[in-house]
């Protein structure tokens, strides 16, 4: 019984599961799963990662806009807003140089999909490297999506040319980043 003492082993894991319930929305029932992110005022993204779930880990990357919210995960699960199903879970595979960029990254067919968040209240600048899950030979499509930005492509860049590349993210901002192989 805890009786009021903050340092029990039972705190912690109430005030996690707290945030997954109700600041991510994750409503994992028998047979389905709902996911339904609260939009605290001036977040513009939130990432959870390996979550487990029925089918694994589940990870996935909230983009608030104006319009709504795009998630990109590794699960299927329902969902009030867009939902981009972007398969197998990558992110241990990509690493940004500076500690405030958090990252979701996904792998389908060929095509990455990097989700850069940046939590501090600071113009960020940092070097993401991705040499494990690019081919330096193949050759990609690139585009970027931010809020200020909109979606932008990039045009064409060889594999090589991806694996370090500078990515530059406002205060509080995201940059999702898309490279398809041509």
């Amino acid at each position: 019984m805890n009786r009021g003492m903050r340092l029990s082993p039972w705190e912690p894991p109430r005030l996690l599961w707290a945030a997954v319930e109700g600041l991510f929305g994750v409503n994992i029932g028998s047979r389905t799963c709902t996911v339904a992110p609260i939009h605290p005022p001036g977040w513009k993204w939130m990432a959870l990662r390996r979550l487990p779930s029925a089918d694994g880990y589940m990870t996935f990357f909230t983009a608030f806009e104006e319009r709504g919210a795009t998630i990109y995960s590794n699960t299927e699960f329902d969902t009030p807003y867009i939902l981009k199903l972007v398969c197998k879970d990558v992110t241990n595979k990509v690493h940004p140089s500076d500690y405030r960029v958090h990252r979701a990254a996904f792998l389908q067919d060929g095509v990455v999909t990097i989700c850069l968040g940046n939590e501090s209240d600071a113009y960020v600048s940092a070097v993401v490297t991705i040499t494990e899950i690019i081919d330096p030979a193949a050759t990609y499509s690139v585009s970027i999506y931010s809020n200020a930005g909109g979606h932008v492509e990039l045009g064409e860049s060889t594999g090589e040319g991806l694996t370090e590349m500078a990515v530059s993210i406002e205060e509080g901002e995201f940059r999702i980043l898309v490279f398809a192989p041509v």
